[in-house]
């Protein structure tokens, strides 16, 4: 009885764990929530209303592409970040509208395997650091 209240508890405390990372470009850090898998990438932001300055979507990917993102179903203006696997910004697409009819597709002209998305005219640049903790 003992193990299965200890499995229990375990399935419990995994279940409740928070899917964030603490991303930080230069000396700004955001709460960002991870999308790891097709179907959270696929959600991405369009379930939320707005974004708070501090707050973004970590997109994770298995491998460096040029991955193409679109406005489709989103409430608010991001900015959209491309990360490389070392952690550098390879391409940054500002004040991306959401789309009304045809949405336009962005995508990097460099490879990454990140992408952040954050509030617009976050003034993040291509030569800006970034850390995750």
């Amino acid at each position: 009885m003992k193990i299965l209240l200890l499995i229990l508890a375990l399935v419990i405390i995994t279940g409740c764990s928070s899917n964030f990372k603490t991303i930080c470009v230069n000396d700004k850090c955001f709460n960002a929530e991870i999308a790891d898998d097709a179907e959270e990438r696929r959600v991405g932001l369009m379930k939320y209303d707005m974004l708070q300055e501090d707050e973004a979507m970590w997109f994770v990917f298995q491998e460096s592409s040029r991955h193409s993102f679109w406005m489709k179903d989103m409430r608010f203006p991001i900015d959209i970040i491309w990360v490389d696997d070392k952690y550098n910004i390879v391409n940054v697409e500002r004040n991306v509208q959401p789309c009304v009819g045809e949405c336009t597709v962005y995508t990097p002209e460099k490879e990454a395997r990140y992408v952040l998305e954050v509030r617009a005219n976050s003034n993040i640049n291509i030569e800006d650091k970034i850390t995750v903790r």
